[in-house]
């Protein structure tokens, strides 16, 4: 076993968002690297290391991509389909995140899916309030 922390790759385009999810997992003390891409594209050249992502060893490949669904530039559902096609983020975890008011549906999320092999698992308030 690697004695490397886990990289997370979290695709988010609210700064406060972001900076809450980096003090969290600061703060727990849960040996994670956080990697935080500000949009579409940018999680796209972070994968398919272009540009300043050019080197591993400063951006190591994610063991767990948390993307949100309404990014600019390019949306959720466009990172998924590119990670899809392209074979990027290897063995990583993938999870979706976004308000279920805003989650994509209907054919344009049964594509994606489709070719990205991953299923939806939907998780309600009513469902952590029930966990405690």
């Amino acid at each position: 076993m690697s004695d490397s922390p886990l990289v997370v790759l979290y695709v988010e385009d609210n700064r406060d968002h972001a900076q809450l999810f980096c003090r969290a997992v600061d703060r727990c003390a849960v040996g994670c690297r956080v990697q935080h891409a500000e949009d579409g594209e940018v999680a796209l050249d972070y994968l398919y290391r272009r540009g300043r992502f050019a080197r591993p060893a400063d951006y190591p490949e994610p063991d767990l991509v948390l993307l949100d669904f309404k990014l600019p530039r390019f949306d959720g559902l466009d990172v998924l389909a590119a990670i899809a096609l392209g074979g990027v983020a290897g063995s990583a975890g993938l999870l979706l995140v976004g308000r279920p008011s805003l989650r994509p549906s209907g054919p344009q999320l049964t594509d994606a899916l489709a070719r990205s092999g991953l299923e939806v698992k939907s998780l309600e308030r009513a469902d952590v309030d029930a966990r405690g």
